[in-house]
């Protein structure tokens, strides 16, 4: 995206806040401007990112953009508001973003770990909001099985280090 192309993605924005706020879906209370907050940074970041050679950006807005949906989709009721499910998703949207961002960048392999990771993190936390499991099974898994943690760290770091002398 050119960057003279900036000021027409958010004249778009802007119309389409002030359409969904026209609509009833938004209004300007603070929990939704913390929606479009995510959303612009969000934008800006990807732009940002899309524009540097060395992709800088892309995690960012790929993140905010996701937290910001997640908002949004918690305002409209389709997902509940309850802190484990919004924890559970923080998580997520961080594995995801780092997801992107080494599908964008596949030099960092150690993203794509830590998106494992962090996805592995959120999961049981919807997981639980959802009643598939207990919260109490959360944190007797987590106290026996920590461990894996450091042995996926350990593996990412050993396969990144194999993709850099490859490359």
């Amino acid at each position: 995206m050119k960057k003279s192309n900036i000021s027409a993605w958010l004249l778009i924005l802007v119309g389409v806040v002030l359409l969904l706020n026209q609509l009833d879906y938004l209004n300007f209370s603070r929990g939704n401007f913390l929606v479009m907050a995510c959303f612009f940074l969000g934008v800006v970041l990807l732009n940002k990112g899309f524009n540097n050679s060395d992709r800088k950006g892309i995690q960012g807005g790929s993140f905010f953009i996701l937290e910001g949906a997640t908002l949004f989709l918690m305002h409209l009721g389709y997902l509940p508001k309850i802190d484990s499910l919004g924890w559970g998703l923080f998580f997520i949207n961080i594995g995801l973003a780092n997801i992107v961002y080494y599908l964008f960048k596949r030099t960092h392999f150690s993203n794509l770990t830590t998106g494992l990771i962090f996805i592995l993190l959120g999961v049981p936390f919807v997981a639980a909001t959802y009643d598939l499991i207990k919260m109490w099974m959360i944190s007797d898994v987590l106290s026996v099985y920590w461990p894996i943690i450091l042995i996926i760290i350990g593996a990412g770091l050993l396969i990144e280090g194999v993709v850099k002398r490859v490359h």
